[in-house]
């Protein structure tokens, strides 16, 4: 199999970390059906074009990285059927359209970051299925739509980054049970509402920014720098 004018063997190749990379990546990467790590992101590497979803025939495929490339189109809903993965990155793109609720399918996902796109509508409240998550990162985007509730069910999770949305309604009133949150970007959205008491009980929480929301007081007495500006005109 031919890719970027190198041959690898289809049964043979296990891993791929590739750079100085342009053009698209090609459909036929779908063939490598024993890869298990594919790695085509970093700042050398120029990929436009959409994300082929035969991607998704890579049935053994632990980690996927395609962050810091051009790739334009929609996520395809076909990665949702990556049932091996721990580690999705495709921030720093340009790509399109709605976040695919058939990534909740990723049962053994770990890491997800989609930040720094142009992706729009709700975040799914299928992601809340992805009860190993340590890290999400949906931040940079035009997502819309309140968080879902859902998302109290990933307990183990450690950061948690949304900012530079357009995500309104509250913040999640069960907040307190993310217990492990080091994390929590939720600043320069429109949320609104009163802060969730139970924030307090983010124990393990290193940075906290709210900034930039309609947050309304009173405001929990655990938290002060971590408020920033709010727009309180439609407080009550």
């Amino acid at each position: 199999l031919s890719l970027w004018g190198v041959e690898y063997s289809v049964d043979d190749t296990y891993s791929l970390d590739l750079e100085f990379l342009t053009g698209q990546i090609p459909s036929s990467i779908g063939d490598l059906i024993n890869l298990t790590y594919l790695n085509l992101s970093g700042w050398n590497n120029n990929l436009i074009g959409e994300i082929p979803s035969e991607l998704g025939r890579l049935d053994s495929l632990i980690y996927l990285d395609l962050g810091s490339n051009k790739l334009t189109g929609e996520i395809p809903s076909d990665l949702g059927d990556l049932q091996s993965l721990t580690h999705l990155d495709l921030s720093a793109n340009q790509l399109t359209g709605r976040i695919p609720p058939e990534l909740g399918d990723l049962s053994n996902l770990q890491y997800l970051n989609l930040s720094n796109n142009q992706l729009e509508g709700p975040i799914p409240s299928s992601l809340g299925n992805l009860t190993e998550l340590k890290f999400l990162a949906l931040g940079k985007n035009q997502l819309t739509g309140e968080i879902p509730i859902s998302i109290k069910n990933i307990t183990g999770l450690e950061v948690l980054l949304f900012p530079n949305n357009q995500i309104t309604g509250p913040i999640l009133f069960d907040i307190g049970d993310l217990f492990n949150l080091r994390l929590l970007y939720l600043s320069d959205n429109q949320l609104s509402g009163q802060i969730p008491p139970g924030i307090c009980y983010l124990l393990n929480i290193n940075e906290m920014h709210l900034g930039g929301n309609r947050l309304c007081p009173p405001y929990p007495i655990c938290i002060d720098e971590e408020i920033g500006n709010q727009d309180t005109t439609e407080c009550e």
